[in-house]
C-alpha cells in the first residue's frame, strides 16, 4: 500500500509542480515578448528533468516508501542533468527567434 501511495505522491508532485513551473516559464517568456509555442516541449523536458533531480535528491526521503533502494543521485549526475535542463530552457527562446 505504501508503494501505491508513493506513486500517487510522485504523480501529484510532477503534475502540480510541473504545471506551475511550466506556466511560470511561459509567462516569463511572454512578458518579455517571446512567443515560444512551437518549442514549449523543450521547457517541459527541462522541468521534468529538474523535478526528477529534486525528487531523487530530496523528496524521496520524506515519502511513504521506506525501501532499501533509496539513495541520492551522484553529485556529478545531478549537476549534469540540471545543467542540461537550464540549457534547454535557454535554448527555447533562441530557437523561437531563429525560426
Amino acid at each position: 500500500m505504501r508503494i501505491v501511495l508513493e506513486l500517487i505522491r510522485i504523480m501529484a508532485i510532477f503534475l502540480f509542480l510541473g504545471s506551475i513551473l511550466g506556466q511560470l516559464i511561459k509567462f516569463t517568456f511572454v512578458s518579455i515578448g517571446l512567443h515560444t509555442d512551437q518549442y514549449d516541449w523543450l521547457c517541459v523536458i527541462a522541468i521534468y528533468m529538474s523535478l526528477f533531480v529534486l525528487y531523487r535528491d530530496k523528496l524521496q526521503f520524506s515519502g511513504w516508501y521506506k525501501g532499501k533502494d533509496r539513495e541520492k543521485l551522484p553529485n556529478h549526475i545531478s549537476q549534469l542533468i540540471l545543467a542540461t535542463a537550464i540549457l534547454l530552457i535557454v535554448l527555447t527562446p533562441v530557437f523561437s527567434l531563429l525560426r
